[in-house]
């Protein structure tokens, strides 16, 4: 099985973004997705070519990018008891893993040389 190397997901920052009304309309969405939609939900999230580039990712608090990482099951108790180890980790070693999905064929539309897509896994 081939594998690839995500960079490591850190939490959407909303200050950097370029105005106001974008800002606002980012962070009532997050709201919205956390009141929403439970553990183990899978949605496919944006992310500029830059993020990548530095090895990060903005991706939004309490989600994770489904790369097969192995997580601690302690730190995403809700996610771990819908997903157990199906995708990977040692139970007897408190980790399980994401699934790995490949979403690299998706690209942007409009700025394809700027963003691609990752799947993310609500872990919260």
């Amino acid at each position: 099985m081939m594998t690839t190397t995500m960079p490591t997901p850190v939490p959407r920052q909303t200050e950097n973004l370029e105005d106001q009304p974008t800002r606002r309309a980012v962070e009532r969405l997050d709201n919205r997705i956390e009141r929403y939609l439970p553990p183990g939900v899978i949605v496919m999230w944006p992310i500029s070519y830059l993020d990548v580039a530095v090895q990060r990712l903005a991706v939004p608090d309490g989600w994770l990018v489904c790369d097969g990482a192995l997580h601690n099951k302690n730190d995403y108790k809700a996610l771990y008891e819908i997903i157990g180890n199906r995708y990977g980790g040692v139970d007897a070693d408190g980790t399980f893993a994401t699934p790995e999905i490949d979403l690299s064929a998706i690209h942007s539309a409009s700025e394809p040389e700027r963003f691609n897509i990752v799947a993310i896994i609500k872990a919260r």
